[in-house]
């Protein structure tokens, strides 16, 4: 502002372009404030969700959001269908179901029927 302000005591500049370099400074510093507020508004809704606003304590800290967005390191590669195979094998549902049907002893599940099966006129 000091250097269009030199421009405009020497002729320069008309003062309607000092007027608009004050008026886009004044927007900008408003743009500034309210994402200042959205920030607040934001590390609050995320303080309800980890329960940090719980204790008044750990609630008055300031976050510190400085992890890197990329991935570090190397990534783990899968290959899916071993994925899905591990995934069932560690089901104790699934085998617990296997055991029954290798005993002999699993028994399908009553079907439920509707009323307009069960009743005909």
């Amino acid at each position: 502002m000091t250097t269009t302000s030199a421009r405009l005591k020497l002729g320069a500049l008309p003062p309607y372009d000092i007027y608009r370099s004050e008026s886009e400074l004044a927007s900008r510093k408003v743009a500034v404030i309210q994402q200042e507020y959205s920030l607040k508004q934001a590390e609050d809704a995320l303080r309800v969700s980890l329960g940090a606003d719980l204790d008044p304590n750990v609630g008055a800290l300031d976050l510190s959001l400085v992890e890197q967005a990329e991935p570090s390191g190397d990534l783990l590669t899968l290959d899916i269908s071993q994925a899905i195979q591990r995934a069932l094998a560690k089901r104790p549902e699934l085998e617990s179901q296997r055991l029954l049907v290798g005993c002999g002893r699993y028994q399908h599940p009553p079907r439920a029927q509707s009323d307009a099966a069960v009743a005909k006129p």
